[in-house]
């Protein structure tokens, strides 16, 4: 595995996306538990009982923690990443999100909403699908 810097790239999520995917610079590869947020997610699931809850992770990458819960959908910007999931994975452009209201148990997400333009209408689409 390979680490390094990347540059940002100037208003193309998928693009940054595809460079991440070529270079495999991800540090925590195939071990959630390695990835620092990890505790933080376990302690959120366990606190509201969301094992067997639809749970929603907005800015999915590549599927680190698709199974730490049973039923798992992720999103992300970028086609290429589809081939990482073994559940349900969709590819969003822009703030909105492909599904019906209250859809899901719990939303989570981590070091995403940075990268969205439109912050307030992808605040308001979570609260819609929960």
């Amino acid at each position: 595995m390979r680490r390094g810097r990347l540059k940002p790239v100037d208003g193309n999520p998928k693009e940054f996306y595809e460079r991440i995917d070529r270079q495999k610079i991800y540090a925590v590869e195939d071990d959630p538990e390695r990835h620092p947020i990890y505790p933080v997610l376990r302690d959120f699931i366990a606190k509201w009982d969301l094992h067997d809850k639809r749970f929603l992770e907005i800015g999915s990458s590549k599927g680190l923690f698709q199974n730490v819960v049973e039923d798992y959908t992720g999103v992300d910007v970028s086609e290429s990443l589809r081939k990482y999931y073994g559940k349900p994975y969709v590819v969003v452009d822009g703030a909105r999100l492909p599904f019906p209201d209250a859809h899901f148990d719990a939303v989570f997400s981590y070091a995403t909403h940075e990268h969205i333009p439109d912050i307030e209408t992808a605040l308001w689409e979570i609260v819609r699908v929960l």
